[in-house]
């Protein structure tokens, strides 16, 4: 492995790492009905990935 490669594997090693603490806490708010799916913004994306509720953050 090269340089590069090494520093993708730990990338992705450190965010698996974060969304599994996450799904373990519940912090991730999914939609369970066809009416509640929506698009979202990058800052919504992000925000989601943080553990925050998307839908209250202000737009």
């Amino acid at each position: 492995m090269n340089t590069r490669e090494i520093a993708e594997e730990y990338r992705l090693l450190h965010w698996a790492g974060v969304l599994r603490e996450r799904l373990e806490r519940g912090g991730f708010q999914w939609p369970r009905t066809a009416e509640q799916v929506r698009e979202l913004t990058a800052q919504q994306y992000r925000w989601l990935m943080e553990g925050l509720a998307v839908s209250s953050q202000k737009r």
